[in-house]
């Protein structure tokens, strides 16, 4: 139910970008694209950065898991920064490879890929996390890493739509 609310307020951001940044996207491409590899290399670096930190769960505030997912979204600060670059960067090339079709494939791609990530680690940490554990700073320099290479894909992308 989380991820549902998580869903429900990037359906609203996409809405706004489609309404008001479709031709952004399209302007703007390769900024987009250089920008929004910048900051998935940066969302990388901090995640290797920062794998020796220990995750601290706490218990929410909030009753439902729907608006759970919708507040933590909207107030999570790098959700703006997110759909300003990777995610419009995402958005845009649905829209080259596929029209409306693409951008509506990306979506749910993006939405699948949450939903699958999150039950995913949900389920391990629940049933495995004693033994997942000593290996959080393995799996965050993995995870890190590859964030890091879908960055430089879009930038080498974004660069490559000037030349």
């Amino acid at each position: 139910m989380v991820i549902v609310g998580h869903a429900l307020w990037e359906a609203l951001v996409i809405y706004l970008i489609l309404l008001g940044l479709s031709s952004v996207m399209t302007q703007y491409g390769s900024f987009i694209y250089v920008a929004g590899g910048f900051v998935l290399i940066l969302m990388g670096a901090f995640m290797i950065k920062s794998r020796s930190e220990e995750v601290k769960v706490e218990q929410s505030k909030v009753n439902s898991s729907i608006l759970g997912g919708v507040f933590y979204t909207a107030f999570n600060p790098t959700q703006p920064v997110w759909w300003a670059t990777a995610g419009l960067a995402l958005l845009l090339q649905g829209l080259e490879l596929m029209g409306t079709v693409g951008i509506a494939t990306v979506t749910i791609g993006h939405w699948l890929a949450d939903l699958t990530y999150y039950t995913f680690i949900s389920y391990m940490i629940y049933k495995y996390g004693r033994y997942i554990n000593p290996w959080q700073r393995q799996i965050s320099i993995i995870l890190g890493l590859f964030i890091a290479i879908l960055g430089l894909y879009f930038m080498i992308r974004g660069i490559s739509l000037t030349v």
